[in-house]
């Protein structure tokens, strides 16, 4: 296997509206994304395995956070605890963390990039 090369990843979109949100190139670093759109434990769909800390409940904000850094365990990390946030809020943690960029989907459709998305991406 050839590590010099760049890694292509495709986004999924959980509501299947387009292809892929987003297609990046990754030379260094890793990516994790958290979502809820696998795994349930009610047929209503209203409880997945993501748990707010404040709350004890199921985040309904968020379908979707992709997350860049510069280790798996810290992109996993991050992902899960953006994923908890606001859209908006959270994209603007990421920025606040050095070498890391953000992508959030919204229940809504609404994506967010943070500024260190934007520039790892680019």
């Amino acid at each position: 296997m050839d590590y010099s090369k760049p890694w292509t990843v495709a986004i999924q979109d959980p509501q299947k509206n387009r292809q892929y949100p987003c297609i990046i190139t990754l030379t260094n670093g890793a990516i994790a994304t958290s979502g809820n759109y696998e795994i349930y434990f009610d047929r209503e769909k209203m409880f997945h395995h993501i748990i707010n800390p404040k709350n004890g409940l199921s985040p309904d904000l968020n379908i979707s956070v992709s997350v860049i850094a510069k280790s798996a365990m810290d992109a996993d990390a991050l992902s899960t605890s953006v994923f908890v946030m606001p859209s908006l809020q959270g994209a603007k943690f990421i920025d606040s963390i050095p070498g890391c960029g953000s992508l959030v989907m919204t229940k809504k459709g609404r994506l967010f990039q943070s500024n260190g998305w934007n520039k790892l991406t680019a």
